[in-house]
């Protein structure tokens, strides 16, 4: 009956539930480290800025971006006036290192190549970004500050109607405990600053998975198969963390006499499991490192019936999964073995 039960929800995959449509969020760029959060401040019309970096914590202690924006502003002006620069340009990029050191640089769309960066359109569409940008980029904290207009001749007075400043503070003062649970904040700027939104990427879960494999107990190999019950709990950025969760796992003792099976003895392992991910920064990847511990029960096997184990497992991503358990039976101690193949 186990295995026919096994075999159903086995043919039916992985039973997943959970906030699976919140996985999908913004990416700032198609190749950017997952963990960024990002302030939208929005201004007059669709004219937007972004400040961007490792996380709200930190951002919201960075006091230089009103001295970030004024340099920026005056290096592009002398720019312009010297005719280095076009007052048009769509797209600029401008650079201040450790030393103060400055580079401003404007990249012209007649010569961009025809490949398409996905991550970059989907943030244009969903932020609902201007033509003209320009991305400011400070070398020694790492953050940036992006800037999308409708007409690049207001972005001088538009710049300087606006402290990034203030916009940080305020943020930091009225998000409170969002900062440690949102990746995305958006700020109007319209008429003093007012938090609109604010975005998270929970996609905790639950999961239901059949496995089979073999296991050793002692000195003594037989297949296993077995149910896996996980809840997967995942950060704000829907990068897994966690997960616990219950087990069953059947070991069946097959009788050989004259090579004729003549019986078969189960011994039915339950068990407790916590694990966390080893890839904590990667979305895509997951292995997962944790504990067990569970009670052993058999009609016919006293050695196991009532014993308890513990032991740790490991899960590979898409790969065998193994486990490795001290069993305290009857008076004496076994080790235990398992390789598993999850559906």
């Amino acid at each position: 009956m186990l295995l026919a039960v096994w075999l159903f929800i086995a043919s039916t995959q992985t039973v997943l539930w959970g906030q699976q449509a919140a996985m999908y969020f913004v990416h700032l760029n198609e190749n950017e480290v997952i963990k960024t959060d990002t302030l939208v401040i929005k201004l007059a019309g669709n004219n937007k800025i972004l400040f961007i970096g490792d996380g709200f914590k930190n951002m919201m202690k960075y006091t230089k971006a009103d001295s970030l924006k004024t340099l920026f502003i005056n290096d592009l002006e002398a720019a312009r006036t010297n005719k280095t620069l076009a007052v048009d340009a769509q797209k600029i990029f401008y650079f201040i290192n450790e030393s103060g050191k400055r580079r401003i640089k404007a990249e012209n769309a007649e010569y961009n190549n025809n490949s398409v960066d996905v991550g970059y359109e989907i943030k244009r569409l969903q932020l609902d970004l201007p033509k003209y940008e320009y991305h400011i980029y400070d070398l020694i904290s790492g953050y940036r500050i992006e800037i999308y207009l409708s007409d690049p001749q207001e972005l001088k007075n538009i710049l300087g109607s606006i402290s990034l400043n203030e916009a940080i503070n305020y943020t930091y003062k009225n998000a409170g405990d969002e900062l440690k649970r949102s990746y995305k904040i958006n700020l109007n700027a319209d008429n003093g600053y007012t938090i609109a939104s604010k975005t998270r990427g929970h996609a905790d879960a639950i999961e239901l998975a059949p496995s089979f494999g073999v296991g050793l107990l002692g000195n003594t190999f037989a297949p296993i198969v077995g149910f896996d019950l996980w809840l997967r709990l995942t950060d704000k950025y829907s990068v897994a963390k966690y997960k616990m969760g219950l087990g069953l796992t059947a070991f069946p003792f097959a009788y050989v006499s004259q090579s004729e099976i003549t019986g078969i003895s189960l011994v039915n392992s339950y068990d407790a499991r916590f694990a966390f991910n080893l890839y904590g920064q990667n979305k895509g990847k997951t292995t997962w490192l944790g504990l067990q511990a569970g009670l052993m029960k058999s009609n016919d096997i006293k050695t196991f019936d009532n014993a308890f184990k513990f032991g740790f497992l490991y899960e590979g991503n898409g790969t065998f999964n193994y486990s490795f358990d001290i069993i305290k039976g009857k008076d004496l101690y076994i080790y235990g073995l398992t390789i598993k193949m999850p559906f």
